[in-house]
C-alpha cells in the first residue's frame, strides 16, 4: 500500500540530482553564463529576486517536511479515492457525473494510479506539499517584495500540523490551498489594476478558484473569499474587479 522497497531512497535520490542538475542547465542557458561565471550566474537571479527564485525558496524550504510523510495510505478517504479511480478506469466517468464528484483528483491523482500504482499516487502527494509550499512562499514575496517574507510564509504554513498531515493523504487539500490562494491574489491585483489587463487577472482569479473547488469539495469556500477583499479595499474602488472575477467564475464553472 506504500511506496515500500529498499530501492525508494536511491529512486529518489536520483530523481532529486536529476532535478538539481537541470535547474542547474536552465540557469545557465538562460544567463548565458560560462563555467568562470557559474557564481554570478547562481546568484543573480537572486538579487534582485524574481518570482521563480521565490518559489523554489519555498520549495527548498518544504523538501526536509517530506521526510515527515508515510510510506502508507492509511485512511478512508484516501481508500475511498483509490476505489474511485479503479471504478472510473473500468466503467468509465459516468461516475463522477452521477456522484458530482471533484474531477482533478481523477487527473491529477488518477493517472498517476493507472501508471504506477500507489506509490507514483504517493509520490505525487509529495509534490503537492512542495508546490504549496513554493506557492505560499510566491504570494509572500510578491505581497511584501521581501526574501524574508518568502521564507517566513511556508515556514508558518509547514509549521501547523495539519499541513505535513495532510501530505500523508490522498484527498488534495493541498492543491485546493495553492488553487485557493493564488485566486485570491489575483482577484486582488484584479480591483487594483483597470482596463484590459484587469480582465486577464481576473479570467486567472476565477480559473483559479474553480480549480480549488474541483481539486477538494471544501475549496467551494474560495468561490465566495474574494468578497472579503472588502475588507481591505473599499467598495467604490473594489466592486468593478470583484465583478469581472464573479463573471470570469461564473463562465469558467
Amino acid at each position: 500500500w506504500g511506496l515500500g522497497g529498499d530501492g525508494v531512497g536511491a529512486l529518489a535520490t536520483i530523481g532529486c540530482t536529476l532535478i538539481a542538475a537541470g535547474l542547474l542547465l536552465a540557469v545557465l542557458a538562460r544567463e548565458g553564463a560560462r563555467p568562470r561565471s557559474l557564481r554570478a550566474a547562481l546568484l543573480r537571479p537572486w538579487s534582485p529576486p524574481s518570482g521563480l527564485a521565490a518559489f523554489c525558496l519555498g520549495v527548498a524550504i518544504g523538501l526536509p517536511f517530506l521526510a515527515t510523510a508515510g510510506s502508507v495510505v492509511w485512511d478512508a478517504d484516501s481508500s475511498r479515492l483509490l476505489a474511485s479511480f479503479v471504478h472510473v478506469r473500468e466503467h468509465g466517468p459516468e461516475f463522477i457525473v452521477d456522484t458530482q464528484d471533484v474531477l482533478l483528483p481523477y487527473l491529477l491523482l488518477g493517472v498517476p494510479v493507472t501508471i504506477g500504482g500507489i506509490a507514483a499516487a504517493r509520490i505525487a502527494t509529495l509534490c503537492f506539499l512542495a508546490a504549496l509550499a513554493g506557492t505560499v512562499a510566491f504570494l509572500g514575496w510578491r505581497l511584501n517584495r521581501s526574501l524574508l517574507s518568502a521564507a517566513a510564509a511556508p515556514l508558518a504554513l509547514v509549521a501547523t500540523y495539519v499541513i505535513p498531515f495532510q501530505g500523508n493523504r490522498l484527498p488534495m487539500y493541498l492543491p485546493m490551498l495553492a488553487f485557493g490562494y493564488l485566486g485570491v491574489w489575483l482577484a486582488l491585483r484584479t480591483i487594483d489594476t483597470p482596463g484590459r489587463r484587469g480582465w486577464w487577472l481576473a479570467t486567472g482569479a476565477g480559473v483559479a478558484v474553480v480549480l480549488s473547488s474541483e481539486a477538494q469539495a471544501v475549496g467551494q469556500l474560495f468561490l465566495g473569499v474574494p468578497l472579503l477583499l472588502l475588507v481591505i479595499r473599499p467598495w467604490r474602488a473594489a466592486w468593478r474587479g470583484l465583478a469581472r472575477v464573479f463573471a470570469m467564475t461564473a463562465v469558467a464553472l
